[in-house]
């Protein structure tokens, strides 16, 4: 396949998918959709950001996770342990 072929289908379909030893092994697509594709990205990335937390913070909030769990655990086991009494 020429590239004038390729370019007909790109302008038909906005992407070709390019097949080798029946894998894909690349998109060839039209330049907006290219550009449309990379400024949803850096969008997304912009919009994820979080406030950054110190390591200090970080290991307070996952010991506190690790207590509720525990507390959570203790209670089932204790409930556990009424019935197999009654």
């Amino acid at each position: 396949m020429d590239i004038k072929e390729i370019k007909n289908l790109v302008k038909s379909s906005k992407a070709v998918l390019v097949m080798e030893n029946n894998e894909p092994s690349m998109v060839v697509m039209d330049y907006s959709t290219y550009q449309s594709l990379t400024n949803r990205d850096q969008a997304a990335k912009i919009e994820i950001k979080h406030p950054q937390q110190t390591e200090l913070e970080i290991l307070e909030r996952i010991n506190k996770e690790i207590l509720a769990l525990k507390d959570e655990i203790e209670r089932e086991e204790k409930n556990l342990g009424v019935g197999l009494t009654d």
